[in-house]
């Protein structure tokens, strides 16, 4: 459960981010989100107090927070494509320059980002299978 959380912290903390918030799907990400789910094709946390994240969105950036680091990043998504499709670029850290792949949505007050950690195929589904490398994480907005 600690390598999961810690795995999370690593992927989440360097991600890049930057999207055009004048529409209404990317508006719909913008505030303040805390994990509820984590699951890899090992690992599966639904324990908030197991996953310690939280993210602050705003037009221009999204911070993660696990307590003890916070980064502000830039994001990308392509919102002419359903689901979403979110490109990361992480702007400083080991994985400083790489881009991830993945999916995302909002739908009834949950953040779903669905994403591969690794170079490669983007999900398509927010699922993940055992012979994959992707990350689902789900996200509530804070104070709901």
């Amino acid at each position: 459960m600690k390598f999961a959380v810690t795995v999370l912290t690593t992927i989440a903390l360097g991600i890049g981010f930057s999207a055009r918030a004048d529409d209404e799907d990317a508006k719909s990400l913008l505030g303040t989100w805390n994990a509820t789910l984590w699951q890899t094709s090992d690992t599966t946390l639904i324990n908030p107090a197991d996953i310690p994240l939280s993210v602050v969105i705003t037009k221009d950036t999204l911070t993660m927070d696990d307590g003890k680091n916070a980064k502000a990043s830039k994001y990308k998504l392509d919102l002419t494509k359903n689901p979403i499709e979110i490109d990361m670029t992480p702007e400083e850290g080991k994985k400083k320059g790489q881009t991830f792949k993945g999916i995302c949505e909002v739908q009834d007050g949950t953040f779903r980002l669905c994403m591969n950690p690794r170079d490669g195929e983007r999900p398509s589904k927010f699922e993940v299978k055992k012979d994959q490398n992707f990350v689902l994480i789900e996200f509530k907005r804070a104070g709901k």
